[in-house]
């Protein structure tokens, strides 16, 4: 009699077991809800100079040296050609420097 007690409730333990089992199925998963990621603002990059500092700095260096050019001519006459060819070449060259590189 004894065996056969501890059987049954041993049978109606795995019943329960399944019938937990099945119940744990049942469940609906909740679906997680998805945080938004915040979009970082990017960083606008300083410009180390504006737009109109990209002139050719060329044209600024000759008005220099124009300047000075006029100073040695008044002093010497035979400075005057040779500055002038100066001037002639330079005016010349292709070599464009920029204010911003």
């Amino acid at each position: 009699m004894k065996n056969s007690k501890k059987e049954k409730n041993e049978e109606e333990e795995k019943k329960k077991r399944k019938k937990k089992k099945k119940k744990k199925k049942k469940k609906k998963k909740k679906k997680k809800k998805k945080k938004k990621k915040k979009k970082k603002k990017k960083k606008k990059q300083r410009s180390f100079c504006p737009l109109p500092l990209l002139i050719p700095l060329k044209n600024i260096n000759n008005n220099s040296n124009n300047n000075n050019n006029n100073k040695n001519n008044n002093n010497n006459n035979k400075n005057k050609n040779n500055n002038n060819n100066n001037n002639i070449n330079n005016n010349n060259s292709n070599n464009k420097t920029y204010a911003c590189m």
